[in-house]
């Protein structure tokens, strides 16, 4: 696997940082395989998740560096308690066992369910975003009657492999059709018409375009924000509870989240991103 540095910036921010107190430092330092070096372990989705967390390109070519809300937001928090970041990017299902199994520490953008609940400390939220659906304008000239949330039975939905695509929308298991592993397949699949429509944010789809992936430009794409009965989608660090300092490092991210957000920080972080590419 491709392990992507943090990049200099970190490094220079941990320099600089206060040093971690030793009794701090014994509760949340990794596994014998990290002890001393007090690292934290993270994964997203392989396929990117702009503005939360993508490759930055330099000329259109990816380099090492991963950026984006939700790495920044996390590598700052670590910083300030003397912790290191490294992140791996995986298929989705892989990080989401991953972590689960205490492999890695924490995961960077997920919604949670009951079932994650049961195996994932939830830090957050630290993103709501409103969700919208995304259909062919060629296939669906008159639009789709999507006036409720129990009118998305009524169609074909394409999901991403692993995401929570079903549960969200009151949809029974097995409903969606998941077998995307990145979003432009998942397009290719609506507008061939293997399926009449996806749902996601439309801050994500609009974060491709800093990737050099404009998705929205494509003019047979139409999109329309769901029913106002569906709650905006709440996005949470996850963090293994198999971990033997899962329980802590939970507890530390949860402390200066809510300082950030206090504070500003996480807002200017986010309208840093979110301006336009």
């Amino acid at each position: 696997m491709a392990f992507l540095n943090c990049g200099p910036w970190l490094a220079g921010l941990l320099a600089a940082s206060t040093m971690i107190s030793p009794a701090v430092a014994e509760e949340i330092a990794p596994t014998e395989a990290w002890r001393g070096s007090h690292r934290i372990e993270a994964c997203d989705d392989q396929a990117e998740f702009p503005p939360y967390t993508y490759i930055e390109r330099v000329a259109g070519v990816k380099t090492d560096i991963v950026t984006g809300i939700s790495y920044e937001l996390l590598a700052t928090m670590l910083q300030r308690r003397g912790l290191s970041l490294r992140i791996t990017l995986l298929p989705w299902k892989r990080c989401v066992e991953e972590v689960r199994t205490g492999r890695f520490h924490v995961l960077l953008n997920a919604t949670m369910t009951p079932d994650r609940a049961v195996n994932y400390h939830g830090v957050g939220p630290h993103a709501t975003l409103w969700t919208y659906y995304f259909y062919s304008r060629k296939l669906h000239p008159d639009g789709l009657a999507i006036r409720t949330l129990a009118d998305l039975r009524k169609y074909r939905i394409c999901g991403m492999m692993g995401y929570n695509s079903e549960e969200p929308y009151g949809l029974p298991k097995g409903f969606v059709d998941q077998g995307s592993s990145d979003f432009g397949s998942m397009i290719r699949k609506v507008l061939a018409g293997h399926c009449d429509l996806f749902n996601e944010s439309l801050d994500v789809m609009q974060g491709f375009a800093k990737i050099g992936r404009p998705l929205l430009d494509d003019p047979q794409l139409a999109v329309k924000i769901l029913p106002p009965e569906l709650k905006p989608a709440e996005y949470y660090f996850l963090v293994s509870r198999l971990h033997p300092q899962g329980r802590a490092l939970a507890e530390l991210l949860d402390s200066e989240l809510k300082q950030m957000k206090a504070s500003g920080e996480l807002k200017r972080l986010r309208e840093k991103f979110l301006k336009s590419p």
